[in-house]
């Protein structure tokens, strides 16, 4: 009777030592998860980078050069339009084909203000993108926070701003020479780009003086 008691006695014990047993693999599973999370964070820009990244970084330098370039055939072919349109008699029911002049006679005036908005237009394309090209670069070189980025970011924001000013003037020159409606009419989307590209030249300058602080200190 002795015997059998203290076999049911040991019984709970051995069972209470196998319970923390069976948990025991619980610290080293998340031990294993932070380190790789740690890893993650810990390795440098072009380890942690993605291949989505690298490939969108890669083609961004050609794609920003074609663009300027047709920007820049884009310019050439309004400033044509523009000496045409004072060198050519009856212009411009003589380029379109039709009378429209007799419906609309402010057309020839609205049409060459609205070509020279779109050089106007054009250049601050330019700029834009020769901005964006020199950001990509520094993206690419491994040292996007400096203050010139956030320089560049103010300009390509005011840039879009003056686009977003253009194309209302333009709609505002067809409606009063032409038809109201014709030509779209306001948008928030542009505007909200604005806002967030001022955002984002804060947080390159903000960047940019953290990194100044902290090489000071060292």
């Amino acid at each position: 009777m002795r015997r059998t008691s203290s076999v049911t006695r040991a019984g709970p014990v051995r069972a209470k030592r196998l319970k923390p047993g069976r948990l025991a693999w619980l610290p080293a599973y998340f031990y294993r998860f932070a380190m790789r999370v740690l890893s993650f964070y810990d390795n440098p820009p072009e380890t942690s980078m993605n291949r989505t990244s690298a490939k969108a970084l890669a083609v961004a330098r050609p794609v920003i050069q074609g663009l300027t370039a047709l920007n820049v055939f884009y310019a050439a072919c309004l400033a044509a339009l523009l000496v045409v349109s004072f060198l050519m008699p009856g212009w411009p029911e003589r380029a379109l084909g039709f009378d429209i002049v007799s419906k609309y006679p402010l057309v020839p005036l609205g049409l060459r203000a609205i070509v020279l908005i779109g050089l106007i237009g054009a250049a601050i394309v330019h700029i834009i993108l020769r901005r964006l090209l020199a950001i990509v670069d520094t993206v690419r070189g491994g040292d996007p926070f400096i203050a010139e980025n956030a320089r560049r970011l103010d300009a390509i924001a005011w840039g879009v701003l003056a686009l977003e000013v253009s194309r209302l003037a333009v709609i505002t020159i067809a409606a009063a020479v032409w038809e109201p409606g014709r030509l779209g009419g306001f948008s928030f989307t542009p505007w909200l780009a604005v806002l967030l590209l001022f955002v984002l030249s804060g947080v390159f300058a903000h960047g940019a003086r953290m990194r100044a602080d902290l090489e000071g200190t060292v």
